[in-house]
């Protein structure tokens, strides 16, 4: 398998590659100076003789580059292809877990290459159907995943120094955007992996390797990988733990070469000069990146004086508003205080009136009652009037024949007055004619008839 620029230290045998010297797995991790190339002492040699390969193609080395910015320690390294049937060395593999999916088989039937997902604590298992890309010779091992803020813990194995293999892919959010997920990954309580976003790497539905992390085991037999979701849910697709390399090695075949500080299996692709003049490019170009951030940050930093300084003025501004409401509220408590004083003696008066209106009150039921109780006997004696009275149809008979006579009476009454008004009018005519005698006995004889 071709090696990335980065420094890596695995072991492979095949494919003129060559075989790492264990003795320098301590020196590995002692610096992480970029610019020291001790380590490249011995290759002038070989470099001359190597036929330098074509360079591979930029995209990938972009996307090793993003991802090797998120590993906090030397020695990992990446690859953005899926696990190749040449990557699996017999008696190297101490485990491989297929996390999320069953177990997959190997060349033989009755052996199983990668094992079913086991050894994790928390999250859950996810599958996808779709085709991955570029997934190597066991796509499979891609399509499923565990996701969740997890933890796997791998107990039984021997004391000493051992390689892990974590493989992603992003089978969820496929189509983006960057950023939806990221994550740490810490091994054995170190943080190895820092936000890694494996869509911003790689894109969806596409593998991502990263290879030869260093873990020591000690008397407790125990290897911990926790997963820490910085954005969204963690995920790996697999995991697989190797074996430290036993045997040592200086140089490999025509055209590779060891690093002597992190035991790369390094393909020299053009001489040193070239090796040099990528790695200060590398590095220029995150200078310049961070260069530009600088910038951006500085911006925001007076940006941000300004927002103070505004802030300030209007914290002073709303200091005296507050000012006044105290002064307000004081007026307030104070005219609460009269009002609390009128409202209880309202009070007090209201039950006073309360008092008296029950007493008129319940006086007034003790009437209402004894008029209830005269208007009973009333009531009674109404009763008996009406059985005394005696037959109506019989007293309004009488009184129609009382009318009758009263008006007969009537009759007779006004022809007597008429009578007697023509009577009188005679008598004041022949008053003229007769003597005073005659006149008093007309007089008389008139007073004889009205009574």
């Amino acid at each position: 398998r071709r090696a990335t620029p980065s420094p890596p230290s695995s072991s492979r045998i095949a494919g003129g590659e060559i075989h790492p010297d264990p003795t320098h797995l301590s020196r590995g991790m002692e610096g992480d100076d970029p610019m020291d190339f001790t380590w490249t002492a011995g290759w002038e040699a070989a470099c001359v003789d190597a036929s330098p390969d074509p360079d591979p193609d930029p995209a990938p080395q972009e996307a090793e580059a993003e991802a090797e910015s998120m590993i906090l320690v030397s020695g990992p390294r990446v690859a953005v292809s899926g696990l190749r049937r040449a990557d699996c060395r017999a008696g190297e593999c101490v485990l491989f877990v297929n996390a999320g999916g069953c177990a997959i088989q190997g060349d033989h039937p009755s052996a199983n290459l990668f094992s079913s997902d086991s050894f994790f604590q928390g999250g859950e298992s996810i599958e996808t159907s779709e085709n991955i890309v570029q997934g190597g010779d066991y796509p499979s091992l891609y399509s499923s995943a565990r996701y969740g803020d997890f933890t796997y813990r791998f107990d039984g194995l021997a004391p000493g120094d051992y390689y892990l293999d974590l493989h992603f892919a992003e089978i969820v959010h496929t189509a983006g955007p960057t950023g939806i997920r990221s994550f740490d990954v810490l091994v054995q309580q170190d943080k190895i992996l820092s936000q890694l976003d494996v869509f911003k790497v790689v894109g969806g539905n596409r593998p991502l390797q990263v290879l030869d992390i260093r873990a020591f085991v000690g008397s407790n037999g125990a290897i911990t990988i926790d997963f820490k979701g910085v954005r969204g849910n963690p995920m790996v697709c697999g995991i697989c733990i190797r074996k430290s390399p036993a045997t040592p090695a200086k140089l490999g075949t025509r055209g590779s070469g060891l690093c002597k500080k992190c035991l790369t299996d390094v393909e020299i692709s053009s001489p040193i000069q070239k090796r040099t003049a990528k790695l200060i490019s590398k590095y220029e170009k995150q200078i310049e990146e961070l260069t530009s951030q600088c910038n951006i940050k500085s911006d925001e930093c007076s940006m941000a004086w300004s927002l103070v300084e505004s802030t300030n003025q209007e914290l002073d501004r709303l200091k005296m508003e507050l000012h006044q409401k105290l002064v307000q509220t004081d007026n307030f408590e104070q005219v609460l205080d009269t009002q609390t004083d009128q409202l209880r003696k309202v009070s007090q008066n209201y039950e006073n009136d309360k008092k008296l209106w029950a007493a008129a009150i319940s006086n007034l039921e003790r009437k209402i009652k004894a008029m209830k109780q005269e208007q009973a006997l009333l009531s009674l004696e109404a009763h008996d009037c009406a059985h005394a009275i005696p037959d109506l149809s019989k007293m309004i008979e009488a009184v129609r024949a009382l009318v009758a006579q009263c008006d007969d009476l009537k009759m007779k009454y006004h022809e007597e007055m008429a009578k007697r008004k023509k009577l009188h009018n005679i008598v004041q005519e022949t008053k003229g004619a007769y003597c005073p005698l005659c006149i008093q006995m007309l007089t008389l004889i008139s007073r004889i008839w009205s009574g």
